[in-house]
């Protein structure tokens, strides 16, 4: 009687373990689908938070020219390279003045795939990438040039400060030539920074991809460039510092100092 007892425990434990690791392997099979589940419209992850979100901002007031066009594409693709995929990637412009909210394009970087829809996202997301660059090449030239305002407000927008299970990078595409009152390098005493607490780039890392302004290179120095980098990782808070301007010779590192 005890063992036939013993065995229909047995028996009951091993149904328990049994139907315990069924449901365990059920879970963990559609948690795996939810973290890689995709949106067929745009390919943004459907369910789970984006690996990384990353604000790139270009600069509009002066249409392309020369080696721009290389160095600005060689910056993005950078960029993209580092956003994991199904990150999400946001665009939007340096104007003449800062805009009260941002306008932005937003594209996910496709999983990486052979199948048909999975190809078709991923020449998308390159054809989205090459109009963009299209566009700026037909730019107006501009008077003014709002680089400072656009950078806190795009920081500050709803759509960088998703949730996100990664980083949040913020690269500024731009000779840099902050024109407007009263930080504007072209006023006398040159370009003056704001040194007041509020740290909008807080959590985040930029990055100056500094283009070389043909008209008014000699502005472009490397105090220039010293100057966004101490604002950067000083008053405004960010986690990490890094600035590029290969013709210039001058790089900075995570710590904003230039080398």
């Amino acid at each position: 009687m005890n063992q036939t007892k013993w065995l229909t425990a047995a028996s009951w434990a091993v149904a328990a373990i049994c139907l315990a690791g069924f449901l365990a392997f059920g879970y963990a099979t559609e948690l795996d689908r939810r973290q890689h589940a995709i949106r067929p419209d745009d390919g943004c992850l459907a369910y789970a938070p984006p690996p990384a979100v990353t604000l790139v901002l270009i600069d509009r007031t002066d249409p392309l020219q020369g080696d721009q066009p290389r160095r600005w594409r060689a910056a993005l693709d950078s960029e993209v390279a580092r956003l994991p995929a199904g990150g999400v990637l946001l665009i939007g412009a340096i104007g003449p003045s800062t805009p009260a909210e941002m306008s932005l394009v937003r594209l996910c970087k496709p999983l990486a795939g052979r199948g048909v829809r999975a190809v078709q996202l991923q020449e998308a997301f390159s054809d989205r990438l090459d109009a963009i660059e299209r566009d700026l090449r037909r730019s107006p030239a501009a008077s003014r040039s709002a680089i400072l305002g656009t950078i806190v407000t795009g920081a500050s927008d709803p759509a960088f400060l998703i949730r996100t299970s990664g980083p949040r990078r913020i690269l500024v595409i731009s000779d840099l030539l902050e024109n407007d009152e009263p930080a504007s390098v072209y006023r006398r005493g040159g370009l003056s920074l704001p040194d007041g607490a509020g740290a909008p780039l807080a959590g985040a890392t930029i990055r100056f991809a500094v283009l070389h302004n043909l008209r008014d290179g000699r502005l472009q120095t490397r105090q220039l460039i010293d100057a966004w980098t101490r604002w950067a990782a000083g008053p405004a808070g960010a986690q990490a510092v890094e600035a590029d301007a290969a013709w210039l010779g001058y790089r900075a590192d995570a710590r904003g100092g230039g080398r």
